[in-house]
């Protein structure tokens, strides 16, 4: 080196040489030794502490200034070299000013500086991470496709863009995107790479959520029972005219029997075969305005009716939801037909059970009249037999226009139009008490009724239908003073009511029959009666929104429970 500077000092004649070596040392600012010749003079060396190169710009330096004293003097020599480190000072500034991980790797793809970002991010210093150390921090699946992606980018001098997890200082491995692009120098030749990344791990987060719902989404379209298409609006100009069917899901294809193949990209006046397309207005204003809408149809093309939901996912786009409902209105129209059989029916065996009932009163009350004349004339006058006889025929009379007289209550309870009112039940309670007044005193019966509510009704058939309760306790009494309890309580949109006794029960098996008009569990003997009455009472309750139930075991009582709605209103009459 001695020798090369007296080389330098001979050529230099008149001339002052200042000679700048900085020898690269992986990227650590170096400090320049200056080595200064003057004619006939020995070369010295001096220390340099104001001024500072660094090899951050990827390769060593030899600088060689050789100025005339004439010419310029040293210190604009010293001016030029600290701009030169200002300049790169700012450089590695502004590298170090954002929050991009920066890097910069030399012709030989060894990377040899990393911005304080990056050694912030990653928790490791400048020498760990220079070279290769970097990859020390990327995940393990993810090193093999990375460091290929790098390589064949240097082999071809072409940017490019990669993803990667890279482990943060906490441990954690966070996904990059890392953007690699080659270097030049003022001669266009190459002098290596530089790089910028950035943290997308809430955006990879983000886009796996999405594709997850994008994924239920597509799911859900593949596997709807409903049909469902997705439709562009076609204009002419600035005019909407007909509308392209974009994509079907299977459903679609089953209900239409047009395949995918074949619906999708076709105008709706060619495929439906239409000329004009289908519900095109109603399509249209969805589509503009972005206001739902459905509506039902019957399509004559297919033959069938459909409910169609339209929605617009975006501005001139629009999807229809159909369901085929075809059997489903089949049903209706069948169900609406025999509903009007139905009341039709239900009139006209009222009207003729009102008619018939009235009617034999007349020629029944005569056979009454008739027979119980025979009994009082001729009971002593006749034998046994004909006495017996007699009797049965009076008593069948007797029998007979009971029935009658109680199928007339039930077909009046059936019939009865007049208008809800408030019904005050403790008054009810008070009549069913006078009416039955003669019964209760006889038979020694206790009625316990807690207060009750005032209900929206006809307290005329409220009153038949307890009459017909207490009036049943105290009948089928079990040898013991008849002790009735009547109840209420209140439940959402019911009041729940029951009367309860401690009578001779009812088998479980006759729970349902006992509600069927005329049938009886016990003979005319034991039990007097038409068999009507639970009839009337399960009539009634229906007819106030409710239902009726008994609770009971032979010999135990029995409990009947009824509902009566509390969300009638009143009426005008």
């Amino acid at each position: 080196m001695k020798n090369f500077f007296r080389s330098l000092r001979d050529i230099s004649s008149q001339r002052l040489l200042l000679v700048v070596v900085c020898a690269s040392a992986g990227g650590e600012l170096l400090r320049p030794i200056i080595h200064m010749f003057l004619p006939t003079a020995d070369p010295f060396t001096v220390a340099v502490t104001d001024v500072l190169i660094t090899s951050a710009i990827a390769y060593p330096i030899l600088i060689f200034l050789l100025q005339h004293p004439a010419v310029t003097p040293l210190q604009e020599h010293i001016k030029m070299i600290e701009a030169l480190q200002e300049s790169e000072n700012n450089y590695k500034t502004l590298m170090d000013s954002g929050s991009a991980l920066v890097w910069l790797a030399g012709t030989d793809t060894m990377c040899t500086y990393f911005n304080r970002v990056w050694l912030e991010f990653t928790g490791r210093t400048m020498e760990q991470e220079r070279g290769n150390g970097w990859v020390e921090g990327v995940y393990p699946d993810d090193v093999r496709r990375c460091v290929a992606i790098y390589l064949e980018a240097f082999e071809r001098r072409e940017n490019f863009c990669m993803e990667y997890r890279l482990r943060r200082h906490d441990g954690e491995y966070r996904w990059i995107l890392d953007e690699g692009s080659p270097r030049y120098d003022s001669k266009n030749i190459f002098v290596g790479y530089i790089g910028h990344c950035i943290d997308i791990t809430d955006r990879k987060k983000a886009e796996e959520s999405l594709q997850a719902t994008s994924d239920k989404f597509k799911a859900l379209f593949e596997n709807m029972t409903e049909g469902v298409a997705l439709h562009e609006i076609i204009y002419q100009g600035e005019t909407a005219v007909d509308y392209r069917i974009l994509d079907i899901n299977p459903a679609y294809e089953h209900h239409t029997g047009l395949a995918r193949s074949r619906a999708c990209g076709l105008l709706a006046s060619e495929l439906y075969g239409t000329g004009a397309p289908p519900y095109f207005e109603e399509f249209a204003r969805v589509a503009f305005s972005r206001i739902p809408f459905s509506f039902e149809t019957y399509f004559p093309p297919l033959e069938r009716h459909f409910h169609i939901s339209v929605f617009s996912p975006e501005q001139g786009y629009f999807a229809t939801v159909f369901e085929d409902i075809t059997e489903r209105k089949k049903n209706v129209e069948q169900l609406e037909k025999a509903a009007i059989d139905l009341k039709r029916s239900n009139v006209e065996l009222e009207q003729f059970a009102y008619i018939a009932s009235h009617d034999l009163q007349e020629p029944l009350r005569m056979i009454s009249s008739y027979t119980q004349l025979l009994e009082r004339r001729y009971k002593d006058k006749l034998d046994q037999d004909a006495n017996d006889f007699i009797g049965f025929a009076v008593d069948g009379a007797n029998r007979m226009q009971k029935m009658i007289q109680s199928f007339l209550v039930y077909s009046r309870a059936s019939r009865d139009n007049s208008p809800l009112h408030p019904v005050n039940c403790n008054d009810v309670m008070t009549n069913v008490r006078l009416n039955l007044q003669m019964s209760i005193q006889e038979t020694g019966t206790v009625i316990d009724c807690e207060p009750l509510p005032t209900v929206i009704g006809h307290s005329e058939l409220l009153l038949q239908l307890f009459q017909n309760l207490i009036g049943n306790a105290i009948k089928f009494r079990n040898g013991r003073l008849p002790v009735i309890s009547v109840k209420v309580r209140n439940e959402e949109a019911h009041w729940v009511f029951s009367v309860k006794d401690n009578g001779i029960g009812i088998d479980p098996e006759y729970f349902e029959k006992i509600f069927i008009v005329f049938q009886r569990l016990h003979s005319q003997s034991e039990y007097p009666g038409t068999g009507i009455g639970l009839s009337i009472c399960k009539n009634i309750v229906e007819r106030h929104h409710g239902t009726i139930w008994v609770e009971s075991q032979p010999g135990q009582g029995t409990t009947f429970h009824f509902t009566i709605s509390n969300q009638l209103k009143a009426t005008a009459s």
